[in-house]
């Protein structure tokens, strides 16, 4: 049996702005005809149904169209509900939730169902026009709420990329005359420019600390996205704090004499 897309099954001018659009997967007109009436009891809620014979035809369909809701039929001619949920979730940006009816399959079809992500599973003798209404609010509404996660999610990421560039520029342009003035002072200490007392040699030495101090706090915040992604490995080893607190000192005297501290 070839494939075959049915649409606008509910009139265009009964539509509102806020229709939801569902697409029932099912090789049974009649079953379709049932579904329709159904949700046309809904007084709060529009709904335009969509209609495909069977995976192949809803696979085209998504692919071409958004729909708010599927409903899929457990047994199809070209395969089951959940192997249609596979292919689907290969369908670019796929989050539309689906939900399963079934007229045979009992507990091994809800199971697969599950774990083929199903949103829902309905034996069809079990439904009515409530639990099928019930169903699909509870389905699209989840879906809403996965959507907004997921946009949010890509905004903070590409926040976090933006972030980490920033991070990377700023570092790349503090570092490079950084360098240089490390450079001159280590030339001042090592003599090479004249002679050097030894105070002076012990205050150069804390401004090659320093130096070194603020390349590493910039390094720190290029390392830090990678410590949560869990990329780095630390590395830990003993420190003297005779020369962490003399660096300390050394750089606070200076602030704390100022505010009489």
């Amino acid at each position: 049996m070839r494939p075959t897309i049915l649409t606008n099954r509910i009139p265009v001018e009964m539509m509102g702005s806020d229709v939801v659009q569902v697409l029932l997967v099912d090789d049974d007109a009649a079953y379709a005809t049932l579904c329709e009436r159904y949700l046309a009891k809904d007084p709060h809620q529009q709904y335009k149904i969509h209609t495909a014979s069977d995976c192949s035809a809803a696979v085209l369909a998504c692919e071409s169209s958004s729909f708010d809701c599927i409903l899929v039929d457990y047994e199809l001619p070209d395969g089951h509900g959940s192997d249609l949920i596979g292919r689907l979730k290969c369908v670019e940006d796929f989050l539309t939730p689906t939900i399963i009816l079934t007229a045979s399959g009992g507990e091994l079809a809800a199971a697969e169902a599950v774990r083929a992500g199903a949103s829902d599973f309905l034996p069809k003798r079990l439904v009515s026009a409530q639990s099928l209404l019930r169903a699909i609010r509870n389905a699209v509404e989840k879906c809403r709420l996965r959507r907004v996660v997921h946009e949010h999610a890509a905004q903070l990421q590409s926040r976090n990329e933006q972030i980490q560039g920033f991070y990377h520029n700023v570092s790349h342009e503090v570092k490079t005359p950084l360098a240089a003035a490390r450079e001159f002072i280590a030339i001042t200490l090592d003599g090479i420019a004249g002679p050097v007392t030894d105070d002076q040699k012990q205050m150069l030495g804390y401004a090659l600390d320093s130096c070194d101090q603020i390349a590493n706090h910039f390094n720190d915040l290029v390392e830090v996205t990678r410590l949560e992604a869990g990329k780095i490995r630390l590395d830990l080893r003993e420190q003297s704090l005779d020369a962490v607190l003399a660096r300390c000192l050394a750089a606070m005297t200076g602030p704390a004499r100022e505010k009489q501290v």
